[in-house]
């Protein structure tokens, strides 16, 4: 037996988008400030909590929602990077249920 233990692996839980068309429905809950800036809280249908991904594209949209709002998150595509060994731009379209 170890004397270490394995932490933060149930702690957060990453909202994923894998394929192009996937979404995600829920509400926002909270606005989180990290190391590459801001991120957001959402607690989906089934009372899941997950966190958004720090993707610059994503952050920009979510700006513009409030605590409290029902969204749904869809990823449109993945863009190349236009600078080797970047990481690739993914584009979401945020909507707001009203």
């Amino acid at each position: 037996m170890s004397e270490y233990e394995e932490v933060g692996q149930d702690e957060f839980t990453l909202m994923t988008c894998e394929n192009v068309g996937d979404t995600v429905l829920g509400e926002i809950i909270a606005r989180n400030e990290g190391r590459f800036g801001p991120y957001w809280t959402i607690r989906l249908e089934d009372g899941t909590e997950v966190f958004t991904p720090s993707h610059k594209v994503l952050q920009n949209r979510l700006m513009k929602v409030a605590i409290g709002s029902n969204v749904k998150i869809e990823k449109l595509e993945s863009l190349a990077p236009k600078v080797r060994g970047q990481n690739a731009t993914t584009m979401y379209k945020v909507s707001v249920k009203r």
